[in-house]
């Protein structure tokens, strides 16, 4: 099979005569797109919800200890001498909860009732724990 070579106008004498005159060979340098603009600060709230509600989802949780916790609650003593996340407010330190429950839809968090009554979230299983229990049956 034969290559064949094209021509390129961009090397022919009259390519050079095209050329205006006050032209200088810096004209040529690199350019470098502009830096894409910043979220707004929606999406931004969101990304940083996402990443906390990640971060502090490893095990299942109680949804009230979550909101609580998201929205600058305490941990307080109970009776049983247990720590339980309780009080917060909506929008305490810019945190809303319906950023987190974005959050939520975007990690596919599970909600299911727990046997004490609670709402909990489970982040679903990562791609190796279900390759384990599918080795496993």
């Amino acid at each position: 099979m034969a290559v064949r070579t094209l021509p390129s106008r961009s090397c022919t004498p009259d390519a050079v005569k095209e050329l205006p005159p006050n032209f200088e060979p810096s004209q040529f340098d690199v350019i470098t797109p502009p830096e894409p603009p910043p979220p707004d600060p929606a999406t931004q709230r969101r990304i940083v919800a996402a990443m906390w509600l990640e971060d502090n989802l490893t095990q299942p949780r109680r949804v009230g200890e979550i909101f609580a916790q998201w929205t600058g609650g305490t941990q307080r003593l109970q009776r049983n001498g247990s720590l339980r996340w309780e009080g917060g407010r909506d929008g305490t330190d810019g945190h809303w909860l319906t950023d987190l429950c974005e959050a939520q839809k975007l990690l596919r968090v599970k909600a299911f009732l727990g046997t004490d009554g609670s709402w909990w979230w489970t982040c679903p299983e990562t791609a190796e724990q279900a390759q384990t229990r599918m080795n496993a049956a």
